[in-house]
């Protein structure tokens, strides 16, 4: 019998999470899916924990392959999917029980390509589902969708495991072997080609953040390919959705300062001294040729005071601080005050 649903989990080096993250497919209360397990050249014993499930379930396909990267590793899965729809799970991640029946069926209902969804957030291993008491759904047209992407709208992320997708999406789509950020690069082309979209506010995906992660760790010369997928939105926008120009300059924007901010606080202004300072020029430039309708949007705005008004921008930090604190440091430092005063 054919799959309803192929769930995509690339795998290298994660012995320690990989039985979690396989287990909660196993367990879905949807049983017509198969799990394709595709081991990257792990050098640990997660190609051996992928053979053992294969071994017990008829359900797990495993390829293993030379190490080439998460995109490789998802188009590997992608090239033997059979299933109506696509779900990619991260190797280190998980779902609650529920989440393929429902998806499934929100999908099949609705007639959906793309279905977006949030995610639960944790940073240990222990995790507690709780009841949302309403769902939020919203359809969006491709044009819509790539405007909430662009201008941080929330509800359509760049993330490849916050979507349920129909298989037709990949029949001509594959991922880029980027270092990083390989979702990001095509998420304008998935949208392009999802012609239903919906967004539905269930939580849908556990994503754990381990201690050392490919985002988590300290920032290098890779991460700036995120600046590459803004331009490479930008030039598609300019293309065939001129009227999202602005949105997609939004979204280089906030990339940019992502990195702009990251390089400050991880204090390496000496390591990236010609990248620091370039973004520095651009991020100002960038947001005077912005329509000022948009420096107002809350995906920026602070990034707008702080480069185009920045005396403002640190009254306003001060002013946070103060208020963040107990009421005896409050008090304390308006005693200090009084006497300087």
């Amino acid at each position: 019998m054919t799959p309803d649903i192929s769930v995509i989990i690339p795998v290298y080096n994660v012995e320690q999470y990989l039985r979690d993250c396989i287990e909660s497919v196993i367990s879905q209360s949807k049983k017509e899916i198969e799990i394709i397990l595709v081991d990257d050249g792990s050098t640990d014993n997660s190609g051996k924990i992928c053979d053992e499930y294969a071994f017990h379930y008829e359900r797990v396909k495993v390829i293993h392959k030379k190490n080439a990267g998460l995109g490789y590793a998802r188009n590997s899965g992608l090239d033997i999917a059979i299933g109506k729809y696509i779900f990619f799970l991260d190797s280190d991640d998980w779902m609650p029980p529920e989440t393929l029946s429902y998806l499934f069926s929100f999908a099949e209902e609705n007639k959906a390509d793309l279905v977006c969804f949030p995610f639960y957030y944790v940073n240990d291993r222990t995790f507690s589902e709780y009841n949302e008491d309403s769902i939020i759904i919203k359809r969006y047209d491709t044009f819509d969708a790539l405007k909430n992407y662009f201008s941080g709208g929330g509800n359509v992320s760049s993330t490849a495991w916050s979507k349920f997708y129909s298989r037709s999406i990949w029949n001509d789509l594959r991922f880029s072997n980027t270092p990083i950020h390989e979702d990001a690069e095509i998420i304008h082309l998935i949208l392009d080609s999802a012609k239903n979209i919906f967004f539905t506010s269930r939580r849908c995906y556990v994503q754990y953040i381990r201690p050392v992660s490919i985002m988590q760790s300290p920032i290098k010369k890779k991460n700036f390919f995120s600046i590459v997928c803004a331009d490479n939105h930008l030039r598609f926008c300019k293309e065939k959705y001129p009227e999202l120009i602005d949105f997609a300059m939004m979204e280089k924007i906030v990339r940019q300062y992502i990195l702009f901010d990251r390089i400050e606080k991880e204090k390496v202004k000496k390591e990236f001294y010609d990248e620091y300072f370039s973004l520095k020029r651009e991020i100002k430039t960038n947001l005077l040729n912005l329509p000022v309708s948009l420096r107002t949007n809350l995906t920026i705005k602070d990034i707008y005071i702080r480069f185009l008004h920045p005396v403002y921008y640190r009254i306003s930090f001060f002013v946070k601080t103060i208020t963040s604190l107990p009421a005896r440091c409050i008090m304390k430092i308006i005693k200090i005050l009084k006497r300087l005063a």
